[in-house]
């Protein structure tokens, strides 16, 4: 038998022997692992607020989104924030790196002239020219190449579930931000208000003064808590200001206070569909990030267990050489082929310790994607309690502030009438503003917290609109 004949079936032998040391990167049996440590029942609910929170149909209208100034504030951010648009560029160069790494399995040409001169001592010098097309092919044999594009290939999804994550957040981020704003804008209307009602109460003060019914210390109190009250205005209108920036420089626009907007707070009425637990491990791009990244890690264990096999290459020239760079003639020219069987023998325990960083590698990404999928359930487990509470919460503040308006406006006529003294009025006016106030904080709260459980959800803010 020649001695090709043999080392072919060598080849063959050695293929068959280390097919079975492939690493397993398959995503329905990565998934099932995952999923049976953490103890997940693909059929059980969410834990918290199942009365209050009932399962609806995928037709779900986000109420969140139906303010029209939102929704293009979104569409501009996700084309103009600066910091997406990074990740975009940082994408596109990942994606172009797949079409790289396919490049090694393909024959590499290329051509090249040398140009030499040789002198003897006594002689003229002499010129020669070598010219040569080489081309080289490394033999697939353990498809090491083929996991080298499925890494890269792996690694670019991964990229791109983050990068649709980092689009979800900053649109969720944008909509937080949004009623944040009309919240303060809100908030600072109640403060107005108060400081209307203040001086009118201070010009009452003042009038009962004079006609002998009042006291010079109630004037005194009223007039502090006129001053009062525009010092936490001024505090009020900086902190809208400072808003309203951080929020045009998200846009991608100029962090200036120009936006034109007349504040309000939907009212959420809409349940949201929770859906089942195992329902995250396809929606969530953060956790198929991690999922990716976990599948590349235990390539990445394949890669370098085939690293220990042998590697062969085949590698052809043709070329001539002459005295003349362009009257070489066809007898000068020549034909090579060489075949490259290349045998790791000694590595100083190299390769032993590469496959065993990237068994612990690969166990690490393990490890962190079981963690991502923890957290997204404790998103969402938090978001649906804090849904109920916040709720209970508004109902209750509700009642207080009409109670409250009902006891200052008695305490108002009995002030008038001389029964309880302006410090006491005041006490009752500070009581019914800030429940005013509280109002506004949990409304805005409850909007940020629907918007993270539709995010912890995996819902797709942009196609919501």
């Amino acid at each position: 038998m020649k001695f090709t004949h043999v080392l072919l079936l060598l080849l063959v032998l050695l293929s068959t022997a280390c097919a079975s040391l492939d690493r397993d990167y398959d995503s329905e049996g990565l998934i099932n692992k995952a999923s049976n440590e953490i103890d997940l029942d693909k059929q059980q609910n969410w834990q918290s607020a199942l009365n209050e929170l009932e399962t609806q149909s995928s037709d779900y209208d986000f109420e969140v989104f139906k303010d029209v100034n939102l929704r293009q504030y979104i569409n501009k951010a996700l084309g103009n924030n600066r910091n997406l648009l990074s990740e975009a560029k940082s994408l596109a160069a990942v994606i172009e790196s797949v079409n790289a790494s396919g490049a090694q399995r393909k024959p590499t040409v290329d051509g090249g002239i040398r140009q030499s001169y040789t002198k003897a001592d006594g002689r003229d010098g002499d010129f020669s020219y070598n010219t040569s097309i080489n081309l080289r092919w490394e033999v697939d044999i353990w498809s090491a190449l083929s996991d080298q594009k499925k890494l890269s290939l792996l690694s670019a999804e991964a990229r791109a579930a983050t990068y649709e994550a980092a689009r979800l957040s900053l649109a969720a981020n944008i909509a937080k931000r949004w009623y944040a704003i009309n919240a303060d804008q809100l908030k600072l209307g109640i403060s107005e208000k108060r400081l209307s009602n203040q001086q009118s109460a201070l010009a009452i003060v003042e009038e009962q003064f004079k006609s002998g019914r009042g006291s010079a210390m109630d004037i005194f109190l009223s007039r502090s808590d006129v001053a009062a009250q525009r010092a936490s205005m001024a505090s009020a209108r900086n902190q809208l200001e400072q808003s309203i920036r951080t929020f045009k420089r998200l846009l991608g626009d100029y962090p200036d206070i120009d936006l034109d907007f007349s504040a309000a707070l939907p009212e959420l009425t809409q349940t949201v569909p929770a859906g089942l637990p195992s329902d995250l491990l396809k929606r969530r791009p953060d956790v198929n990030a991690s999922m990716k990244q976990w599948q590349a890690a235990v390539l990445e264990t394949s890669i370098a267990n085939k690293a220990r096999f042998p590697s062969f290459a085949l590698t052809a020239s043709y070329g001539a050489t002459s005295d003349e760079l362009l009257k070489a003639s066809a007898s000068d020219f020549v034909f090579n082929l060489v075949n490259n069987l290349t045998v790791p023998i000694f590595q100083g325990g190299r390769l032993a310790s590469n496959l065993k960083q990237a068994e612990l590698a690969a166990e690490s990404a393990y490890q962190n994607y079981v963690e991502s999928l923890l957290v997204s359930f404790e998103e969402v487990e938090s978001a649906l309690g804090t849904e109920r509470y916040l709720k209970e919460q508004l109902e209750l503040l509700e009642q207080a502030e009409s109670f409250a308006r009902s006891a200052y406006e008695l305490a108002f006529e009995q002030y008038q009438s001389g029964l309880i003294r302006y410090s006491n009025l005041l006490d009752f006016e500070q009581r019914w503003f800030a429940t005013q106030t509280d109002i506004i904080t949990v409304k805005n709260s409850r909007l940020a917290n629907r918007i993270n459980l539709h995010l912890a959800l995996g819902g797709d803010f942009i196609s919501s609109q």
